[in-house]
């Protein structure tokens, strides 16, 4: 079914947030990233903000490996940092986890390895369980896998189960679909790059990019975190376009059916209410950018995790971009660093915020300790 949802403004009052679950808190963490392209890019510093307090991030400590397209969740006090990239000499996939004490300033520990993918990954947690997964590993074409760890006991990651492939597009026979004409599911578009969030009992996985093209994937999908298992459908993302035209050659290859922008986007939850907000805006088939959307985008979406039914328009960030990183606390979501241009000459040190059980564009927060981009964020007590 659909979802129904209000817009909250003047005297009204919005529902109540998520306010008592685990998986948020009050101090937020922003670790790693790229700070540039190439080679000897990523960093390894862990900055930290009080989310109820404006102002600018101070230096927690440092993550044991430099590392850009990781995930981090939290509960229990501890945030793990998970896998990723580093741009070395000699490009390398992270497959360590890290954790830190996330009320305790200081250097993050070694928690375990993960199994599978390692970059280009997304991750969330039910306060006991992080779920993460569908990424790549190394240079093969990304998976939908998904794996877990226990956040109070440091070990490797461990089989969930999988996610489903993205509601994408491309059939020479046309389409067909809920809510839109052009609008088909291909299993072989595993999914990467996603924006993840949870409550108490869901984790819901969203947004992305499909493995034989670059373009956003419109899928939602969610699974039970205490559990194991294959993903279930659970609505759409925003559509922010349809072009069923041909590709300039007119091959009917190249139609190109409904957009979501937004992968290496972030999601946040505030234990009830969930949030995708920037991501990468460019739907490229065939060489051809159909939908006119490129470089880092502004769209924020918002959904209630336990119920189904599709994404709706929330507000704008102050500045679109791509990498960024999300979290909450009972009352807000923060969005921190990114890049605007689609890969690193654009980072940003901007830190924005929004109440989460209300809709409307971002608010100026402060600023990151330096700008960066492709980072991963958490929050906890």
């Amino acid at each position: 079914m659909l979802v129904k949802h209000q817009r909250f403004d003047g005297g009204e009052s919005a529902p109540e947030g998520g306010s008592g679950f685990p998986g948020i808190g009050e101090r937020g963490l922003i670790g790693g990233g790229s700070i540039w392209a190439g080679a000897g890019s990523n960093i390894n510093e862990i900055d930290y903000i009080t989310i109820a307090t404006l102002g600018d991030a101070s230096d927690f400590g440092n993550l044991i490996q430099p590392r850009e397209q990781h995930a981090s969740c939290a509960g229990g006090g501890r945030g793990v940092f998970i896998a990723g990239f580093e741009q070395s000499g000699s490009p390398s996939n992270v497959i360590r986890i890290d954790y830190v004490t996330i009320a305790t300033t200081g250097d993050a520990s070694d928690f375990g390895d993960v199994l599978g993918t390692s970059w280009g990954i997304t991750a969330c947690s039910d306060g006991t369980r992080g779920v993460h997964g569908e990424g790549q590993a190394g240079s093969a074409w990304p998976t939908t896998e998904l794996h877990y760890i226990t956040l109070a006991t440091a070990s490797n990651s461990t089989s969930f189960g999988v996610s489903l492939p993205l509601v994408a597009t491309g059939s020479n026979s046309g389409y067909s679909g809920p809510n839109c004409p052009n609008f088909v599911q291909q299993p072989d578009n595993s999914p990467e790059k996603m924006s993840a969030m949870a409550d108490a009992t869901r984790g819901v996985f969203g947004k992305g990019t499909a493995t034989s093209y670059d373009f956003g994937g419109m899928a939602i999908d969610y699974v039970t975190i205490a559990t194991t298992g294959t993903a279930t459908f659970f609505g759409l993302n925003v559509q922010r376009c349809h072009n069923g035209a041909q590709n300039p050659g007119g091959s009917s290859y190249y139609n190109y059916g409904p957009y979501g922008s937004g992968y290496l986007g972030t999601g946040t939850s505030d234990g009830s209410r969930g949030i995708f907000a920037g991501g990468y805006g460019y739907a490229n088939m065939g060489g051809y950018n159909f939908c006119g959307l490129t470089g880092g985008q502004n769209f924020i979406e918002y959904l209630t995790i336990a119920t189904t039914g599709n994404a709706a328009d929330f507000g704008d960030l102050t500045i679109g971009r791509m990498g960024l990183a999300g979290f909450n606390n009972a009352t807000r979501s923060v969005f921190s660093g990114g890049t605007t241009d689609g890969w690193a000459g654009g980072r940003q040190n901007r830190i924005d915020y929004i109440t989460t059980q209300t809709t409307g564009d971002a608010t100026d927060f402060g600023d990151l300790v330096q700008s960066k981009w492709a980072v991963a964020g958490c929050s906890g007590d």
